[in-house]
């Protein structure tokens, strides 16, 4: 963290760091809560931080609820907004949203998008080619 505020750094998004050889979690914190509260800790707020939100629940939640309240704990520890995972239906959004809100949840909320890597090209009349975006 020092050496990032010494290069002008000043925006973190926690998320876990997994061992490429053997897939297990490498990192000194259990959860992005306890890495939120120590950057506050030790930094203040000169990082802005932003964490991760799951529209859908995060797959190792027991529930939607539970989920919720553990997202809660990262906005309360410090966070200052939620980029979310990646979601098709608008709707499934709307509601996660909703029940940030209703639960006390005020940061933004940032929809996760996929950026367009085939465009469909309509330059010939009645023929279609995709294309790969470099």
């Amino acid at each position: 963290m020092v050496s990032s505020r010494l290069h002008c750094t000043s925006h973190i998004t926690p998320y876990s760091f997994l061992d490429k050889q053997d897939g297990t979690e490498k990192c000194d914190f259990n959860y992005a809560t306890e890495l939120v509260k120590h950057i506050r800790e030790e930094h203040g707020d000169y990082f802005v931080i932003g964490v991760a939100g799951y529209p859908a629940g995060h797959p190792e939640a027991t529930s939607y609820e539970e989920d919720l309240r553990n997202l809660k704990e990262k906005v309360d520890a410090g966070a200052d907004f939620i980029i979310t995972q990646l979601f098709f239906r608008p709707e499934v959004f709307i509601k996660f949203a909703t029940d940030c809100r209703n639960i006390g949840i005020r940061v933004p909320i940032i929809p996760g998008v996929m950026p367009i890597q085939v465009k469909l090209n309509l330059s010939s009349p009645g023929e279609q080619k995709l294309q790969i975006l470099a």
